[in-house]
């Protein structure tokens, strides 16, 4: 009987998130949001409310140092969106970001993981490539 994966332990998704913390920018927006996600008070104009992390417009300036929102920055936060890194709510006007608890659990199950089992690939089903088999097709090339 087949190991039964936990969310996020797919071989893709493991890769995209991986992938998608290899810009350094990204591991950057990736840490502030990490050690920033608490209640913060939210002004639109005459309305505060508290949000439960900072906004994109709090990232930009974390992360650039720009006090408008730019293009960069927005691309770097739908990738990691897109790769199941961190969510995006929307709250009125403002938009605020958090980091995914299944992410972080999946990333650092992998990396603590002694399990040798190899993790199956979604859309075939059939095994991943183990290290050895990758050597011996390297030396053989």
């Amino acid at each position: 009987m087949a190991k039964k994966e936990k969310p996020g332990e797919s071989a893709k998704e493991l890769a995209l998130m991986f992938k998608t913390l290899g810009d350094p920018t990204r591991v950057r927006i990736f840490r502030y949001l990490r050690n920033r996600c608490w209640p913060v008070t939210v002004e639109d104009g005459e309305d505060k409310w508290m949000a439960a992390g900072p906004t994109v417009g709090d990232v930009c300036r974390a992360v650039s140092g720009s006090k408008k929102i730019t293009a960069k920055v927005s691309h770097h936060l739908k990738e990691m969106r897109l790769a199941g890194l961190i969510a995006i709510n929307r709250q009125g006007k403002t938009m605020v970001c958090g980091v995914s608890q299944k992410s972080i659990d999946a990333l650092s199950g992998f990396l603590a993981s002694t399990d040798a089992a190899p993790l199956t690939d979604d859309a075939s089903g059939e095994d991943v490539l183990e290290i050895e088999d990758i050597l011996e097709i390297v030396e053989a090339v």
